[in-house]
């Protein structure tokens, strides 16, 4: 759209920017940039280490070697828009104003922000299980993501694949996105 109507102005970031307000705002679905920002910013050969409060970002290499990322369609039919994600960004909002009401942590920004010793410490605080697995889930994620810099930066691709087989295992127990296999695929 940016080349067909002549904006050379509009950055990458801002078309992402854009795409996450469209979704928000005029589909309702309350999801963060990720996805947006990865499709307008991504380079070849390289992972993109995304802070989404900031919108700072680094491009790390992705050197996998003989190894390879399958990225498969599991025909699981679902709509985000009338699946539980908008509730789960709610669970997390509670569990960070249970933490900030946490004497010390009055001023924590995100639950990204978070230490995972310092979320141990303070999720007790957190009387909702639900709103402290989802909370559990995204600080955790984020020091999966750290780590998984520096394994890709040591090209170190066995815990990089680690790393990632724990995420899954996060998003499927602790913020509950994912689904049961399909027994057989058509």
């Amino acid at each position: 759209i940016r080349d067909t109507f002549g904006f050379p102005d509009v950055s990458l970031e801002e078309i992402a920017s854009m795409a996450q307000a469209g979704e928000n705002h005029y589909s309702g679905m309350q999801c963060g940039i990720m996805d947006q920002f990865a499709s307008a910013m991504g380079r070849r050969g390289h992972a993109i280490y995304l802070d989404t409060v900031t919108l700072d970002y680094d491009y790390v290499p992705l050197q996998l070697g003989d190894r390879e990322i399958v990225i498969t369609n599991s025909k699981v039919k679902h709509s985000l828009v009338s699946s539980a994600y908008n509730d789960r960004r709610r669970e997390c909002r509670q569990g960070l104003e249970n933490i900030r009401r946490v004497p010390g942590f009055e001023g924590t920004e995100s639950l990204c922000s978070l230490r995972e010793e310092d979320f141990t410490a303070c999720s007790g605080n957190i009387p909702d299980d639900a709103c402290r697995k989802r909370a559990e889930h995204a600080v955790m994620e984020e020091a999966r993501t750290a780590r998984a810099v520096k394994a890709l930066t040591k090209q170190d691709i066995e815990a990089f694949g680690r790393l990632m087989n724990d995420s899954h295992a996060s998003l499927r127990d602790l913020f509950q996105v994912s689904c049961p296999a399909e027994s057989s695929f058509v």
